[in-house]
Formats: structure tokens, C-alpha cells, sequence
């Protein structure tokens, strides 16, 4: 069988090693000249990391990862903690596997560099897919510059701004959330604060919040924040003044606005989402990833979610049922799941954002209270993501 994916991120190179993996002759095609390194950091949960197990490149991203103790919920402004929960040891205790945070970057390259040992399995560097044209019989992808690929089986996992899903559902929208994200990489030598070097950190304040984790063996801090404003057009990512950022998070604990200060460049993102789509797919072409489910990032599971759709895609597509069953089947099966993350993350911003401290405090007393109530409700809360398993 011949598969064309399009776009070479984490779900399109997944989806490639493990169906390529299984006998099936695999070209992926990404817009971009090479590997784009966007500095940005990623949080793999137990979930995504059986999928990691599952590729086989659980020692080559060993170098790259950084395993934090605790996370923890903090007052943006004071820098107490609300709420705190020990994700390692519940992890190896409860759920299995690893908790782990890993450079963008660095997860897409060891996933590329496994690609490369697979003998039926190729990249082709900037060549972009921008629609298709099926029939009962084939399928042909047609590219930019207008050559023709035919192929068994197409799948979509061009992102958030699919090129396939806009030809397959015209009518579905992308919106901009209202909120945008400042995003920067900072050397750890340069930061203070011991509770930042061991722990995932979520800092939260009167309609904002940001996020701080650790990469590259505890020697980068990766730093979100999380605010809301108007939308820049035609500007998917773009560096920006840090004093623009210095300003938005003005007057918060001394220790997140340190590592704002000694980031060497500052980016802007304007956060996009969707309402679940009713499908994903069409005859013998099918959406994965951003492309099938483009989620706020406020649950930590866009990257997550998208290595879990290159298993239980490839799981399908192994089975003895036709193509187009396979891939109706396999969206049968993760829609369910990936509308009820998409749900929670659009929730959690929410949460993350209320208006005034008060409000702030009052949520986390209410929750201190239930948790001493009821001592397993922060681990039911997560059981249904974590214990997923292929």
C-alpha cells in the first residue's frame, strides 16, 4: 500500500515510522526547507510516552528530556503555591511510564532520524500538499508547484491551517481564541529560583497565566505566558519586543519576570482552536493531528494527542477491514476522546484567566478542600488521559 502524508511534524513523521514499520511504502511531504527549530518546549504525558515506547526511540530522546518532580500551581503575583501534585511519582506509581518535558525540536529530530532507518519510508523537504482529487478507484495528491502523487491512502497532518481538511470541509472554521502566547527559551544559569529547576510551574493571575518547564537535561527553561489580545494578522509566530511582554506580566513574583528579562528574544503566537470536527475523513483520505483536532494548549496534550492518533491510525490500518473502514474506524474511535480534551482545554483557559485574585484563591481553597475530602480526586481527574493505552 502507498501512503502519502502531508506535513513532517510529530504526527506525520509517527504516523510514518509506524506504518512504514508495518510493510507500507510511505512518503511524507513538508512545506518547509528542513526541520524548523521553533524553540519551543513540550510536555509528553504517560500516554504519549507508551507511544514514544511504541516507535522505539525511548534511548535516543533520553538525552533531550527533562523528568520534573512536582507540578506545581503558583500565584503569579507572590509566587505561593495553590496547589501542588508529585506527577513523577504518581506517574510511577499510578499510571506508568514517564512524565516528561522535551524540546519541540528535539522530539522531531530523533522521530526523523528513526524515519531515515526505515527502508520504505521518505521525506521530501519543501514540497507542500494543497488538495487532492479521489475517485472510487485512486487517490491523487496534488502539490504546489502542481505534480501529481498518486497513492492508496492520503493522510492530513498539515496542522492547525490544513490545506486537505479545508478542501474536505469547507465549512468548518478555525478561530482565534482571543488569547496569544508570549514563548522564550531561557539558559537555567540564569535563573534563581530552585522550585523552577526541579518542577513544572503554572503561574496564575487576573486574566492571565504562564507556564514554566525545564528541557535539555535541566539546562533551558522554556517559558509560555498566556494573556488575552487582539489578533495580529497575516503572524502565526513572530519575535517581538521583550518589553512588550515585561509590561504584560508587570508587577508579578520577581522570579517569573526575571526569566522574561533574560530572554535573549521573545516570540508571539496567537492561540487558535476549534469546535470538534463531525468527521475526519473522506473515502480513502483521513485528518490527523492539529489538522483533525486543533486544541488550545492550556491540557498539555496537542503533541500527546497527535502521536496517540499515529497508533490507533496504524492499529486500523493493520487490521483486515477495507481502507475507507479502517479510517472511518479510526476516527470512530478517537473523536470521542480528542472533542473531550478540546473541550477541557478551551474550559481551562477559562479557569486560568478569572478575573481577580479573590476569585483566584477562592478556586484553589475550594479545591484544597476537595482533594483533602476526597485524597484521589486530582488522579481521577487525569486517570482517563493517562492510563490510555494502545
Amino acid at each position: 500500500m502507498n501512503v502519502v502524508i502531508s506535513g513532517g511534524g510529530i504526527a506525520g513523521l509517527s504516523t510514518g515510522i509506524l506504518l512504514s514499520q508495518m510493510g507500507f511504502n510511505v512518503d511524507i511531504f513538508e512545506i518547509s526547507s528542513s526541520l524548523r527549530d521553533l524553540g519551543t518546549g513540550v510536555q509528553i504525558s504517560p500516554n504519549g510516552y507508551r507511544v514514544l515506547q511504541l516507535l522505539n526511540v525511548e534511548k535516543e530522546i533520553a538525552p533531550h528530556i527533562f523528568e520534573p518532580e512536582n507540578i506545581h500551581i503558583r500565584d503569579g503575583l507572590n509566587g505561593s503555591t495553590h496547589l501542588s501534585f508529585p506527577i513523577k511519582e504518581m506517574t510511577k506509581n499510578i499510571w506508568g511510564g514517564k512524565y516528561l518535558n522535551i524540546k519541540r525540536f528535539d522530539l522531531s529530530k530523533v522521530l526523523l532520524d528513526e524515519l531515515n532507518k526505515q527502508k520504505s519510508a521518505k521525506i521530501h523537504f519543501s514540497k507542500n500538499i494543497i488538495n487532492y482529487r479521489q475517485t472510487k478507484k485512486d487517490i491523487v495528491a496534488i502539490s504546489e508547484d502542481g505534480s501529481c502523487i498518486p497513492c492508496d491512502v492520503l493522510i492530513a497532518a498539515d496542522g492547525t491551517f490544513s490545506k486537505i481538511r479545508q478542501q474536505m470541509l469547507p465549512t468548518e472554521k478555525i478561530n482565534y481564541t482571543g488569547n496569544f502566547a508570549w514563548r522564550a527559551l531561557v539558559d537555567t544559569k540564569d535563573i534563581n529560583d530552585q522550585c523552577l529547576l526541579k518542577n513544572n510551574c503554572i503561574w496564575t493571575g487576573p486574566r492571565k497565566h504562564a507556564v514554566t518547564t525545564i528541557l535539555k537535561k535541566g539546562s533551558l527553561i522554556n517559558f509560555v505566558g498566556v494573556i488575552k489580545g487582539s489578533q495580529k494578522k497575516n503572524n502565526l509566530n513572530f519575535v517581538e519586543n521583550k518589553q512588550f511582554a515585561l509590561n504584560d506580566f508587570n508587577g508579578w513574583n520577581h522570579n517569573l519576570v526575571s526569566i522574561i528579562e533574560s530572554a535573549k528574544k521573545i516570540h508571539k503566537w496567537p492561540i487558535y482552536s476549534a469546535l470538534p470536527f463531525k468527521r475526519w475523513t473522506d473515502q480513502n483520505v483521513v485528518l490527523i493531528g492539529d489538522a483533525a483536532h486543533p486544541m488550545a494548549p492550556s491540557m498539555a496534550q496537542g503533541a500527546v494527542q497527535a502521536l496517540e492518533d499515529s497508533a490507533i491510525l496504524a492499529k486500523q490500518l493493520q487490521g483486515n477491514s477495507t481502507t475507507y473502514q479502517s479510517l472511518y474506524n479510526f476516527h470512530k474511535v478517537r473523536l470521542p476522546r480528542t472533542s473531550r480534551i478540546q473541550k477541557l482545554s478551551k474550559k481551562n483557559i477559562h479557569l486560568f484567566h478569572l478575573p481577580n485574585r479573590f476569585l483566584v484563591k477562592i478556586m484553589y481553597l475550594i479545591i484544597r478542600i476537595l482533594t483533602r475530602v476526597i485524597p484521589n480526586l486530582l488522579q481521577k481527574r487525569f486517570d482517563w488521559i493517562y492510563k490510555f493505552s494502545i
